[in-house]
């Protein structure tokens, strides 16, 4: 099930996107986003590398999109972030930075 608005994409039982205050639909019609050219990146549930990664995506306007983000912090689910083909270097170039920051630890429990 996918959020026609925001793209999210969600397991069962779900059938509403509280985000978008819409009903989920079976699959996305083709053509309907500019994210279908879009790429990961990252794929993590590390929520300090996410809010710092997306940060930095952010600060240096880098067009991007974080799939799951509020579900990986929720369970033991992969936020998926995409970038534009022609962002994906630079993107990476600011992940490693953000790999390699000390605020990117997460905290044991």
């Amino acid at each position: 099930m996918f959020c026609p608005v925001c793209k999210s994409e969600y397991l069962e039982p779900y059938t509403h996107c509280d985000q978008c205050n819409v009903d989920l639909v079976v699959e996305i019609p083709a053509g309907d986003s500019d994210m279908e050219e879009m790429v990961p990146v990252l794929r993590t549930n590390n929520q300090p590398l996410l809010a710092i990664f997306e940060a930095a995506l952010t600060a240096n306007n880098i067009p991007h999109y974080i799939r799951g983000g509020e579900a990986a912090s929720l369970m033991p689910t992969n936020a998926v972030v995409i970038v534009p083909p022609e962002h994906l270097d630079t993107a990476r170039g600011i992940l490693f930075d953000a790999e390699n920051s000390p605020a990117a630890v997460e905290p044991k429990i």
